[in-house]
């Protein structure tokens, strides 16, 4: 019978934005297999990834700082961003470049006629950039430029909320926004950040 294998996602969160000894991956893997379950095993690896961040961050307050306002500035010139993305080919049209868009050279419908994809795909990519600028201190930065994702664009997302009135009959609920702002974003510049670790440590070589 061969033996019980851990969840290979946890094992390689661990590895990319911690760095465990053998003795720490070790003991993990025993306990795994003597029968521990895997939502044990997940909460380990979670707790040990925190433990490291909040280390990281204790040893640098300035980091917490220039991160959190780095995803506030994103939630501010994201919107216009996105729109300015989608519109492109009109803004060129306006000026008189207006070849671009008497031939169709926009944005493919699938994507102009849904903003989210863009707006996804550039948290992505952005975390990605964070993720990998910070090379120290890794699991502090991703982790808290997520955070600081939910953190702003739900309190931009309240007071938009709050101050205007929201028109849902285009097909987007309350529900879809809520989701797509609070949960969605954050976790895609999460992924972003992560996926920069993962790419960093195939380029070395070696698990950092």
């Amino acid at each position: 019978m061969s033996p019980r294998r851990p969840p290979r996602l946890a094992t390689a969160l661990l590895c990319r934005l911690t760095r465990p000894t053998e003795t720490v991956l070790g003991d993990l893997l025993e306990q795994f297999e003597g029968g521990k379950s895997r939502l044990w095993y997940w909460r380990q690896v979670i707790g040990l990834i925190a433990q490291t961040a909040v280390g990281e961050i204790q040893q640098s307050r300035a980091l917490v700082v220039r991160v959190m306002a780095s995803g506030l500035i994103l939630t501010i010139i994201a919107p216009p961003t996105i729109t300015a993305i989608i519109r492109f080919d009109q803004w060129l049209f306006v000026r008189g470049f207006g070849w671009f868009y008497r031939n169709g050279y926009g944005l493919p419908p699938s994507m102009a006629s849904h903003p989210w994809r863009i707006a996804t795909a550039s948290y992505v990519l952005l975390g990605w950039c964070v993720g990998w600028l910070a090379q120290r201190r890794q699991a502090a930065v991703v982790l808290l430029f997520a955070m600081s994702i939910f953190i702003s664009d739900s309190a931009f997302l309240s007071y938009h909320l709050a101050s205007h009135s929201v028109d849902f009959d285009n097909g987007y609920n309350l529900a879809q926004i809520v989701v797509f702002t609070v949960v969605i974003l954050p976790l895609a510049a999460l992924f972003g950040g992560v996926s920069a670790r993962i790419w960093g440590s195939n380029q070395s070589g070696v698990i950092a």
